[in-house]
């Protein structure tokens, strides 16, 4: 089963968002959702995204295995 996983640093206002995703790669690949908690979201497995205004986020990562099986994580950005 995949163990959705990553860290994401440089969130303030206008700046360039590095996210790191140390997800275990699994044999068929993963589908990657991210919803960056402002209405935009990614499908990419390391998403480049700037958020337009200041404020709270909730970042959450949502994978997938070729055989179904989810997991998903959900990381506070303030």
């Amino acid at each position: 089963s995949p163990i959705a996983n990553f860290t994401a640093s440089n969130h303030c206002e206008g700046e360039l968002l590095d996210v790191e995703n140390s997800t275990n790669d699994l044999p068929g690949g993963l589908t990657f959702t991210w919803n960056f908690g402002d209405g935009s979201g990614s499908n990419n497995r390391e998403p480049m995204y700037t958020y337009a205004a200041p404020g709270n986020y909730q970042i959450q990562l949502q994978v997938e295995s070729a055989q179904g099986c989810t997991d998903e994580i959900i990381v506070p950005i303030i």
